[in-house]
């Protein structure tokens, strides 16, 4: 994935885009932890984890 980010807007549609895209990035980070291949890359699992339940509590509103 590339470092960059998409910028999204707070409407439900693109909160859920932003969770979709959240996750899947979390899903590489986790697999990346586990094979070792980046130690670099583990302090971004925090940071992506506090990003997707913002865009999951944001879109229960």
């Amino acid at each position: 994935m590339s470092s960059e980010r998409p910028i999204f807007l707070n409407t439900e549609r693109n909160l859920r885009k932003m969770r979709d895209y959240l996750k899947a990035e979390l899903g590489v980070l986790c697999v990346i932890k586990i094979t070792g291949e980046a130690p670099n890359k583990l302090s971004k699992i925090k940071v992506v984890r506090q990003e997707t339940a913002k865009a999951i509590i944001d879109g229960g509103r």
